[in-house]
C-alpha cells in the first residue's frame, strides 16, 4: 500500500516536481511581466509601491509551492506529471468559484471587510498586484480553497481504475 509517510521520492523526480510546484507562480509572473512590457502599468501612480506588491506575490508563491509538495508524497510517483483533464477543469472552476464567493463574502461581512481592505488600497490597478492581500485574507480564502480543491481533485473521475 502506498502511503505518504512511508514514501520516498526518487532523486531523479525532484526537479520536475519542483517545476510543477512552481508552475502557477511561473504562469503568473510570465503574464504579469508580459502585460507590464506591453504598457499595462504605464503611468502607475498608486500609493502602494511596486516593491510591496512583489514582496506579497513572492510570499504567495512560496506558500503555493510549499502547499503543493505534500501531494507529491501522497500520490503514486507515476501520476505526478500525468495530465488529468477533468481534474484540471474541476480545479480551475473550483478556484474561480471559491475565490469569487470569498471575495463577495468579504464585502458583505463587516469583520471580513477589515481583512479585505488592503486589497482595495491598490488603486489604480497594477499587473503585479493581483494577490496584494493581507495575510488574514490569504488564510481565509486559502482555507476555503484547500477544502474545496481537495474534493475537486479527489472527484476527478479520469484516473485509471475509476
Amino acid at each position: 500500500a502506498h502511503h505518504f509517510l512511508t514514501s520516498s521520492l526518487p532523486p531523479s523526480s525532484f526537479l520536475p516536481l519542483l517545476l510543477l510546484a512552481l508552475l502557477p507562480s511561473l504562469c503568473f509572473w510570465s503574464a504579469a511581466l508580459l502585460l507590464h512590457l506591453l504598457g499595462a502599468n504605464a503611468g502607475y501612480s498608486g500609493k502602494v509601491p511596486v516593491s510591496a506588491m512583489v514582496r506579497t506575490q513572492l510570499c504567495i508563491d512560496a506558500l503555493q509551492a510549499l502547499s503543493a509538495l505534500p501531494r507529491f508524497f501522497a500520490e503514486p510517483h507515476d501520476r505526478h506529471l500525468a495530465l488529468r483533464p477533468l481534474s484540471l477543469l474541476l480545479g480551475v472552476a473550483a478556484v474561480d468559484l471559491v475565490e469569487y464567493g470569498c471575495h463577495r463574502l468579504m464585502h458583505a461581512n463587516k469583520t471580513l471587510r477589515k481583512l479585505h481592505k488592503r486589497h482595495h488600497r491598490l488603486i489604480p490597478l497594477h499587473t503585479l498586484g493581483a494577490y496584494y492581500n493581507s495575510a488574514g485574507e490569504a488564510l481565509f480564502t486559502g482555507s476555503f480553497l484547500g477544502v474545496v480543491l481537495v474534493g475537486a481533485l479527489q472527484s476527478g473521475g479520469d484516473r485509471p481504475g475509476d
